[in-house]
């Protein structure tokens, strides 16, 4: 009796760790990853593909800011596979459970693409008060300590360790603070999840439940991958994504094309009957009495010249005329006088 009862309790301990192994290795509702490629659909609208040096492929997010970082827009819930990270932002589902982050210097933060699945791809740091955290690179899987030269300490994020279980947003969390960064230290535990997954341990939930201000959340990995946003299955075929090469831009959309001025009716002013004057012309030209057009980025038009002044030019001395003399109008008579002596000898 005693065997039997033994037993079936080992039947039933074996059943439900097998139904969780089943239930954990679940993919996400709405899509499946099998391979890279299984992500180019998916988040073809959300963000570009780009080619960065040895890591081939990869995606970096739209219409965030320059000073974007991940792992800041979320919330931290203690799960049976250690630290969760939910995030509302509409690519979480992807780029905060599979593959890993890296911090371009001309592209900024660009995610890798990897199909191993994990609650969160991040290791921390704690101690004098705070905790931080940040994405893990690259190649890095369990067993290998984690040390600076790993996981540069610009790329970790801090808040006060009674703030942890509160929602964390960018303009919230603290950056590049050395002071902090002198104070804490790399966790270099792992965790191996019920999948045989290892990754990077974080702070113990006991010490955080006694000093966070906000209870810290608590929730089972099958829970949080069904609430999480993922996108419709679909059953195409792979196509490969437009990829901007290495230093390369993304693309941006054209810019609109110049209007170009409409150009006043150029008006040749010359004097009559010369090539391309008026006269010539069968439609009339209107003169305007303003100021002439403008003519910047084209030859200015050909300007009246006022015609030569004629020189006078007088003949040689010897072939001049001699002026007319002036002649002198003859001296009148005085006839009364005459009359007048011939009536003095008369009488």
């Amino acid at each position: 009796m005693k065997l039997g009862r033994m037993s079936l309790f080992v039947l039933v301990a074996v059943a439900s760790v097998a139904l969780r192994d089943i239930r954990a290795a679940e993919v996400s509702v709405g899509v499946e990853i099998n391979s890279p490629g299984d992500f180019y659909e998916p988040l073809a609208t959300q963000g570009y593909w780009v080619e960065v040096g040895t890591y081939g492929r990869c995606w970096h997010p739209s219409y965030v800011e320059a000073s974007w970082r991940p792992y800041c827009e979320g919330t931290w819930v203690w799960t049976d596979d250690g630290w969760y990270w939910q995030s509302d932002e509409p690519w979480a589902w992807a780029c905060y459970h599979y593959g890993r982050w890296y911090n371009d210097p001309y592209y900024s933060w660009v995610w890798v693409p990897d199909v191993e699945w994990g609650p969160a791809w991040v290791c921390f740091r704690e101690g004098g008060g705070y905790c931080g955290w940040a994405p893990l690179p690259p190649g890095w899987h369990g067993g290998v300590a984690i040390g600076v030269d790993i996981v540069p300490s610009t790329w970790f994020v801090f808040v006060g360790e009674h703030h942890f279980g509160e929602r964390h947003h960018a303009r919230d969390v603290i950056v590049n603070n050395t002071t902090i960064v002198n104070r804490t230290t790399i966790i270099n535990r792992t965790r191996t999840t019920v999948n045989n997954r290892v990754i990077a341990d974080g702070p113990r939930v006991q010490d955080l439940q006694r000093v966070n201000h906000e209870r810290i959340q608590t929730s089972t990995v099958q829970t949080m991958r069904q609430h999480e946003r993922t996108p419709p299955i679909t059953h195409r075929a792979v196509t490969q994504p437009a990829v901007q090469r290495e230093n390369e831009r993304p693309a941006r959309p054209a810019p609109e094309p110049e209007r170009q001025e409409r150009k006043q009716p150029e008006i040749i002013r010359g004097p009559p009957n010369t090539p391309g004057s008026p006269a010539e012309r069968k439609e009339p030209v209107q003169q305007r009495p303003a100021e002439p057009p403008s003519h910047e980025g084209s030859a200015p038009p050909p300007q009246r010249q006022a015609p030569p002044p004629q020189e006078r030019r007088e003949p040689p001395p010897e072939h001049r005329e001699a002026p007319p003399e002036r002649r002198e109008p003859p001296p009148q008579e005085n006839r009364g006088d005459e009359h007048g002596h011939e009536g003095e000898q008369g009488h």
